[in-house]
């Protein structure tokens, strides 16, 4: 992936997965539109990172009962086998949870629709990301591996949240054979009270012990989003060099391996003529000193792995940092749909007291009957806008204190922990290969010829 092609994931501040809340009547609606879905996971989530966590977000500043990590079955998933099923890929998705196995091929632009469909289903929340779409180059088997690795972590993450992991969303994506754009279709709409009651039920929110008067500031969220350019840039200039130094190491394997061949192929082709013709004499080309000239040689792949894995976190980085921007717009827009709702009511309220007073609007000055009929149809919206309101508030409430004290918090443990075993295990393979290199250069320093020959006695026979 190109600098230009992360360049685009900057341009739309969007909820998770791109779309806008609305809301028609009393009905949560959320407008899904797939193609422009935009990223989050190497992660390396499989191992407890064991490290002291930072303090995120605004800290624990509420005694929260999140309890959103628990699952009383081991969950597993794996994203592999990319097949082309005529003009697109599909990948294998298969594992087993607590209502059994599941195995079901699915299109990337799926996996794209299921974060959009979380993003717009539980509004406020973080989801995990998925890598962002390729136009061009897509069909490429190693774009297509590392797609498939994002894809695989993306699972993986899920199932490391189990109230999205078994959400109704999520159940039918692995277990539904059906095409998953149309399947997600069929699922109710939500009314603000639906989201409260399932946010209730998954996140077990000791309202009592929450300052109240806490509860709605998401300033430390928007600092945290504030300070989040500057991140994304040196992540940008990280990626060009981590890529730049992998294409050297490459480079310089690959002459490396050519220049050993080289030098044994002159020992056969000239140094064996200086010998008189004895093999016994010559030094990279005999046995067993050919065999480790050209285990060296190939060892450039253990060369690059390090640089190769850097790529891999620097773009996961990205994609991460992106997935926080959209939890946090993903919560503002849900806000601002709220005070829409509060404009609306205080609207209807003015118009039911002006009806009430024996006044007509515009669209009821011509018929009583019309004048009728607004007067009850306010009568029945005001107490179902009242209690979206009050419905809407308490979502609020409760996805703030969740990205803010708990989510953040969190979250900031686990990349801590990612990014020591990126060190460790990039430190570890600069010192396997110098070794690998070490050892096997002493093994033929060793080789009897070079022993029993130094330059001090070529130099002195000249004399």
């Amino acid at each position: 992936m190109t600098e230009e092609e992360f360049d685009t994931l900057d341009q739309n501040n969007e909820p998770a997965g791109g779309g806008d809340f609305q809301i028609e009547g009393n009905m949560m609606k959320y407008s899904d539109e797939e193609e422009k879905s935009t990223p989050t996971t190497m992660g390396y989530l499989d191992e407890p990172s064991g490290e002291p966590g930072l303090t995120g977000g605004g800290g624990m500043k509420n005694k929260l009962e999140f309890d959103i990590y628990s699952s009383p079955f081991q969950i597993e998933v794996t994203v592999t086998n990319p097949i082309v099923n005529k003009s697109h890929h599909e990948y294998l998705v298969k594992g087993r949870d607590d209502e059994g196995e599941f195995e079901v091929y699915r299109r990337y632009k799926e996996f794209i629709s299921l974060r959009n469909a979380l993003g717009g289903r539980w509004p406020g929340i973080y989801i995990p990301p998925v890598p962002p779409k390729k136009v061009f180059g897509n069909k490429k088997e190693e774009f297509v591996q590392e797609r498939m690795h994002y894809l695989h972590r993306y699972c993986k993450k899920l199932a490391h949240y189990p109230f999205i992991f078994f959400s109704e969303e999520t159940k039918l994506f692995f277990r539904s054979t059906s095409d998953f754009r149309s399947a997600i279709k069929g699922l109710p709409k939500q009314v603000p009270e639906d989201i409260l009651l399932k946010y209730g039920n998954q996140f077990k929110l000791d309202i009592n012990s929450v300052d109240k008067n806490n509860m709605e500031d998401i300033g430390p969220l928007l600092d945290t989003v504030k300070n989040l350019p500057p991140v994304i840039n040196l992540l940008k200039n990280m990626l060009t060099t981590s890529m730049n130094c992998k294409r050297i190491q490459l480079q310089g394997g690959t002459q490396y391996a050519q220049l050993t061949s080289q030098l044994s192929q002159y020992e056969t082709l000239n140094v064996i003529e200086y010998a008189e013709h004895d093999e016994s004499k010559l030094i990279l080309a005999k046995p067993p000193n050919d065999s480790t000239v050209q285990n060296l040689s190939e060892s450039t792949p253990d060369l690059i792995k390090p640089f190769e894995d850097v790529e891999l976190w620097v773009k996961e980085e990205l994609y991460e940092v992106k997935a926080i921007k959209e939890a946090v717009s993903s919560l503002q827009a849900f806000i601002k749909e709220k005070e829409k709702v509060v404009t609306k009511l205080h609207s209807a309220e003015a118009t039911l007291s002006k009806l009430q007073q024996g006044k007509s609007t515009f669209k009821t000055m011509f018929s009583s009957k019309k004048k009728e009929s607004e007067i009850n149809n306010l009568v029945v919206s005001i107490p179902i806008m009242e209690k979206d309101i009050e419905n809407m508030t308490a979502i609020a409430n409760i996805s703030t204190c969740y990205l803010r004290d708990f989510f953040l918090p969190e979250y900031n443990k686990e990349m801590l922990g990612v990014f020591y075993k990126l060190i460790k295990d990039f430190g570890r393979g600069q010192i396997e290969y110098s070794q690998r290199m070490v050892d096997g250069w002493t093994d033929i320093l060793g080789d009897a010829n070079l022993q029993a020959t130094s330059l001090f006695r070529f130099q002195k026979s000249f004399h």
